[in-house]
């Protein structure tokens, strides 16, 4: 019986690139019917001993390099507490920085409405200048009485 690509895939439960690479590396040539192309028995054959075959050489290889993991499972466990820790360590410095953060961000905030009112105190005391605030404030155009007074 006749398969898809897809039909195989299925049935060998992998992925539709790998059965197109088998294919590819054997040549295998479909048979079309209706437009559709399809692979024999022979040709299925051929695609699920080459999956098996590129399957059974990766393992090997993911194999050999968990024997050349230099690290027990001992020690990767002391590396992922010490690694919790760090990371508890960075998340209260974070936290701490926020804080600082937020405090500076009032001070200046306080600082900065010191400020205003001095210079409003200063405005109310001198009344010219209180003129020229609003006018640079507000965007008024000097007036000229104003700067005549001076």
């Amino acid at each position: 019986m006749a398969l898809t690509v897809k039909e195989i895939s299925e049935s060998l439960n992998v992925n539709k690139n790998k059965v197109y690479r088998a294919i590819e590396k054997h040549d295998l040539k479909p048979e079309f019917t209706n437009g559709v192309a399809k692979y024999d028995d022979q040709a299925v054959k051929v695609i699920r001993d080459e999956i098996k075959r590129i399957d059974k050489k990766k393992a090997r290889t993911e194999n050999e390099q968990r024997k050349n993991e230099p690290q027990s499972s001992s020690d990767q466990s002391d590396l992922v507490i010490a690694l919790k820790e760090t990371i508890r360590i960075q998340n209260e410095t974070i936290d701490h920085l926020k804080t600082e953060n937020n405090e500076l961000r009032m001070m200046i905030k306080r600082e900065q409405d010191i400020r205003v009112g001095q210079l409003m105190i200063e405005a109310n005391n001198k009344p010219k200048l209180l003129e020229r605030l609003k006018s640079r404030l507000f965007g008024r155009e000097d007036n000229p009485e104003v700067n005549t007074q001076e």
